[in-house]
This record gives C-alpha cells, structure tokens and sequence, in this order.
C-alpha cells in the first residue's frame, strides 16, 4: 500500500498530488524486504510504511538515488544525521512514529519538497528550517510545538503549511515573507491574537483557525484578497469582524461556536460567498441586506437563539439549504410566494405547534425535517398528507 487514501485526501495542493501520483505510476514502489546490496542504485522509491520499525535502516543511507520514502505509522524515535546523505530525497513521510523533534539533517536536504511529520511528538523545530528553500508543503498536525521558529519565513517556496493540533500560542511576525502560500492550517492551538503584519502580501486562499481562543483579527487581514475559505469555528468572536467584509473572494466562512450576537449589514459585500456557517451562536434576527446576497447556497443558523421564524431569509434567491434547528421557534408565518431556490429546510428541536402550511409556497422545496417539534401523532400524519407529492418531510 502506498498513499493511495490517507495521503492523497491530506494534500490540499494538486502540485502535491500530481508530484505524488508520477512517483507511483513512474516508479518501482521497493519494500524492505526487497532491498540489498546489489539494486541500491536502482531504488528511487521506498516504502517502508507500518514495518514497525524503530529505527531507519542503514541500508536507506546507501540509496543515492532515493527520492520517495514513506517512514509512516511506526515506531521510530529519532531522525540519525546521516538522513542528510539522502540528497536527492524530494518526498519524505515520517508521520505516526514518535518523533520528539526534526533534526538538522533534515534541513541539510536541499531537494526536499514535501514533508510529513503529522502526529508525532516533536516539541520544536530546528532554528535552520528555513535552509529548506524548496520545500513547497510542510505538515505538522498533531504534535507538540509552541513555537515556530523565526526562519520559517525563508522557507520561500512554502505552499501549503499545516501545523494544526499543537500548542501554538503565537507564530513570528515575519510570517507574511511567505509570499508563496495558499493553504494554512492552524486549527486546534493556543492563539489569542495574529500578527499585525499578517496578511501582508501573502496569497492564502485557505485558511483554518478553527478552535484558537481570538477575539479579533487584525487590521491587516484586508490584504488577504485571494482568500476563499475562511474557518473561524470555535473562537471566543463576540463581534463579527468588519475585515471579513472586506474579503469579496470568499466562498466559504465558517464561524460556528462563537458569541454573535447580530451580523452587520455590510456582509452584503462578501458578493461571492457561497456557504455561511453561523450554528452555536446568540443570533436572534437577520440584516435586511442578506436578501441581496446572490451567490448564497448554504446557510446555517442552527443552536442560535431564533424565536421567530426569519422569512427573510427565504427571499435570498440562491439559497437552496437553509439550517435553523435547535432554535426556539414557535411558529412559521403566512408569507407569499417567494422567489426561491430552497430545496432543504432543517426546523428540527424547535418549539413548533402548529402546522407550518405557508412553506407549501416554496415550490422547490424537497426535504423538509420537522422531527422533535410539539406536534401530535395526529397532526404530524395530517401534515405529511399535506405535503404527500410536494416535498418529502421527516418526523424522526
């Protein structure tokens, strides 16, 4: 087995998948127990994944013409010095072992392009890291670092960087050199602010800050104007932040788990937002601008604190799935014909008594979830008989 799952469904950058899926389909995939003395000059790439190893081979040392080798899912404590030798290495994985740091002889690698090292141990990163001048994706998910260090921002050429799952409290200030980066990861650590620099001409079209403690993002977070997907979940964010508005790119923004209380009126000018994410906040009514968003598809308000049944968001013509579970509504109120696309509405854990009829007027809907309501058997039989060949509606 060689990537063909884990690996792949990790990569976010199709340079990571194409430069993956050439050494498979170019080149002989050698396992350990294939490896002697007489084909190391033949061996571009190894794999060595789930060996139980506990240390790297020796005779890996001896292959001058490695360029892929797979260490994933074993029981390796420590990188030796001798991984500099491996000097045409492009690809490295050395994910689930239990690694406590990145050695310096890895930083000697100057070929190197990929790097794994998700879920391990490592506490730190070598102060010469930013010797890695290809390097175009760096993962690191799942470890232990509380810092990265300063010369990360010579790593030039970084695409992707994942350091999700640490114990990241802040990140250097010179973070914005990396000019080249599209995807970054750091969900699941310790950040209360960013850098004011950050977002200065950098080109990040992913971003994932899902579970830090930041209340506020900084000036500078306008700079970002190639951002498409925003995840903001589970953050301590009490005021929609203004800079958001700024970003017309943006397709997806995802602010589930805060403290909102309201949204502004100008979120009108994220004009290509396609999913809003809003569940498990305080949020009791809508702006009268969201109507006009054009390009909206999804729209999720669930576990907010909704009393009354938000019909204008039925009059945002795009939108086709719309979330209000888990709120506190009692009723839905006669409204006419809108000019809708909806196709699935969620009014599941509410307070609902009686019989939502108007929503007969969506004429597209198709799937509509009333289960954990206040309605009798009765009554949920006479509904469904209602809506029988209009739109399918659940009770449980």
């Amino acid at each position: 087995m060689l990537l063909l799952g884990l690996h792949f469904a990790t990569f976010a950058q199709n340079k990571d998948f194409r430069l993956i899926r050439k050494y498979i389909r170019d080149f002989k995939r050698y396992s350990l127990e294939e490896l002697n003395e007489q084909n190391v000059d033949s061996v571009v790439v190894l794999d060595l994944e789930q060996e139980n190893l506990k240390r790297v081979p020796a005779i890996v040392f001896k292959l001058k013409h490695l360029q892929y080798l797979d260490l994933s899912e074993n029981n390796i404590k420590r990188l030796p010095w001798r991984m500099k030798r491996l000097e045409r290495l492009k690809v490295l994985f050395v994910s689930e072992n239990n690694l406590r740091r990145i050695p310096r002889s890895i930083t000697r690698i100057d070929s190197l392009l990929i790097l794994n090292a998700n879920e391990n141990k490592i506490k730190r990163l070598p102060g010469t890291i930013g010797k890695l001048r290809q390097l175009h994706t760096m993962e690191l998910a799942s470890n232990r670092i509380k810092r990265l260090p300063k010369s990360i921002s010579k790593q030039v050429a970084l695409e992707k960087l994942q350091v999700s799952g640490n114990e990241l409290i802040e990140f250097p200030a010179s973070f914005h050199k990396l000019r080249e980066l599209t995807y970054f990861g750091v969900a699941a650590n310790q950040l209360e602010t960013l850098p004011d620099s950050f977002g200065f001409g950098q080109k990040i079209e992913l971003l994932d800050l899902n579970e830090n403690n930041l209340r506020e993002l900084p000036a500078s977070f306008v700079h970002l104007k190639q951002l498409e997907k925003v995840r903001l979940s589970n953050n301590r964010f009490a005021v929609f932040p203004q800079e958001l508005t700024k970003m017309e790119r943006l397709h997806l923004l995802d602010l589930t788990h805060n403290e909102l209380s309201q949204l502004p009126g100008d979120i009108v000018k994220m004009k290509h937002l396609n999913a809003l994410l809003l569940a498990y906040n305080r949020l009791s009514s809508l702006p009268a601008t969201l109507l006009t968003m054009q390009n909206l598809d999804l729209l999720d308000l669930g576990y907010n604190k909704f009393e009354e049944f938000p019909v204008r968001a039925l009059a945002i013509g795009s939108l086709t799935s719309l979330y209000l579970h888990n709120n506190h509504i009692t009723h839905v109120p006669e409204f006419t014909s809108l000019n809708t696309n909806l196709r699935s509405l969620h009014l599941y854990q509410n307070n609902l008594a009686e019989p939502p009829y108007s929503l007969l007027n969506l004429d597209k809907l198709e799937y509509l979830y009333l289960d954990e309501n206040a309605f009798s058997d009765a009554l949920q039989k006479e509904i469904k008989e209602r809506f029988a060949g209009k739109c399918r509606v659940y009770f449980e």
